[in-house]
């Protein structure tokens, strides 16, 4: 299989290995190694996905991390008033006179949208060992009672089905302040060994990319303690990227209306993007602990037909976790 730095352009790989080098590295792993990703969700949720065919990506204030986005936040921005920070700033100012004060201003920018303009949908990374049983902390934490996990292929997510839709997935990094500032500080050294390339990209180009690298970092930060969530998310800002193929809308969420993003899982003939079909995404279902897991695999393969998934009586399989 193609690595993700064979399939990017060369000055897209290169700017993702110097300004996202923590994710170009770990989306390297994932597609090199074909990652699988897995969904944990309720059935309600899970029959509106297939039979509409979407995924929704809900803002993050909504959602029930949201405490922490905000963990990363404080930690970016204790990164960003440390030696370390203060050194990247010099730097920059000393390669492009101006983009010190540039950076910062970009810096609180993005501590803004990330609050009140971000759009996400969590994943996982889904091992072999799960295929049958599914991992049973998962289960509880989403979808206790008749959950469904849909286990996606990397491919789509991560090569230019994603990009083409307008939305980015990366891994979240779990880290406590020690472990967050001591990768600052790695960051910042690469930056300054790659003084003429910052260089040549010109103020503006080496602005919007340190924003990039100052957003993922912000977003893709959590507390250490929930490491075993391996968790991936799946994201779109319509402030910094258009939309796209995403579709704005308004639904109900836990019994609150919310601005929805959705993502479309419909082969380009429908939605105008490759790859990105719910029979192209989907390796399979495992239906999640539930007094009568027959009875709902056959609705589930049933609902997977009527969407055109081929061959949904191999995809669908139940947890055979007791119930409690």
């Amino acid at each position: 299989m193609a690595t993700l730095l064979e399939e990017l352009p060369p000055d897209e790989a290169r700017r993702l290995r110097v300004f996202l080098p923590g994710l170009y590295q770990r989306a390297e792993r994932a597609v090199a190694a074909e990652q699988r990703f897995v969904h944990y969700t309720g059935a309600q949720a899970a029959m509106s996905m297939i039979r509409n065919r979407e995924i929704w990506l809900r803002n993050t204030q909504c959602m029930n991390d949201f405490s922490e986005v905000r963990h990363g936040l404080e930690l970016l921005r204790e990164a960003y008033r440390s030696r370390a920070g203060v050194r990247l700033l010099d730097f920059l100012d000393d390669v492009h006179p101006g983009l010190r004060a540039e950076a910062a201003e970009r810096f609180e920018a993005i501590a803004a949208t990330i609050r009140v303009s971000t759009y996400i949908t969590c994943l996982s990374e889904h091992h072999r060992a799960e295929d049958h049983l599914g991992r049973l902390s998962m289960w509880r934490a989403y979808s206790q009672v008749c959950g469904v996990a849909f286990v996606f292929n990397a491919g789509p997510l991560l090569g230019r089905g994603s990009t083409a839709v307008g939305v980015n997935a990366g891994p979240v990094e779990y880290a406590d302040r020690r472990t967050f500032l001591r990768g600052f500080d790695a960051f910042v050294e690469q930056m300054l060994a790659e003084r003429d390339y910052i260089a040549g990209l010109g103020p503006e180009t080496a602005a919007r990319n340190l924003a990039g690298s100052y957003y993922y970092a912000a977003l893709s930060t959590k507390h250490p303690g929930f490491s075993e969530e391996r968790e991936w998310r799946v994201v779109f800002n319509p402030t910094l990227d258009p939309a796209r193929h995403l579709v704005r809308a308004i639904e109900i969420c836990r019994n609150e209306p919310q601005v929805v993003y959705k993502l479309p899982l419909r082969d380009a003939a429908e939605a105008g993007i490759d790859g990105m079909a719910l029979a192209d995404v989907l390796d399979a279902m495992i239906i999640g602990p539930s007094d009568n897991p027959r009875a709902v695999r056959d609705a589930f393969v049933q609902l997977l037909s009527d969407a055109g998934v081929s061959d949904p009586e191999r995809r669908v399989r139940t947890s055979d976790i007791p119930v409690r």
